[in-house]
């Protein structure tokens, strides 16, 4: 018998929303994966997904950065602990562990 209240993790490839908070597409923020800057198609205040990128390990720390053109913001750099939630051949999602309240002033903030 399960539990009152435990939550059970969501498989990798199921298709469903995972993310309580809206998302938002921004073209303005940029995570460094393994070495690799990458744009950040969509982002909340508890997770984001990338597109077109090799699968990085399933458990790894991200550096978000801010882009105003060619430009990082280095200054303002976020480090955040990810978990890969979502895995498919076109987009990665990454949850945000814990939940970051920087993240949320960092993609509404200009």
């Amino acid at each position: 018998m399960a539990r009152r209240g435990k939550k059970t993790k969501a498989p990798v490839c199921d298709g469903r929303e995972r993310r309580r908070y809206p998302r938002y597409p921004n073209p303005d923020l940029v995570v460094n994966i393994a070495g690799k800057l990458v744009k950040v198609s969509d982002v909340s205040a508890t997770g984001l997904s990338v597109e077109n990128v090799d699968p990085p390990a399933e458990d790894l720390t991200l550096v978000v950065y801010r882009c105003h053109g060619t430009k990082l913001d280095l200054n303002h750099a976020l480090r955040l602990h990810a978990v890969v939630v979502r895995h498919t051949p076109q987009k990665i999602g990454f949850k945000i562990e814990p939940a970051s309240l920087a993240l949320t002033k960092l993609m509404v903030n200009e």
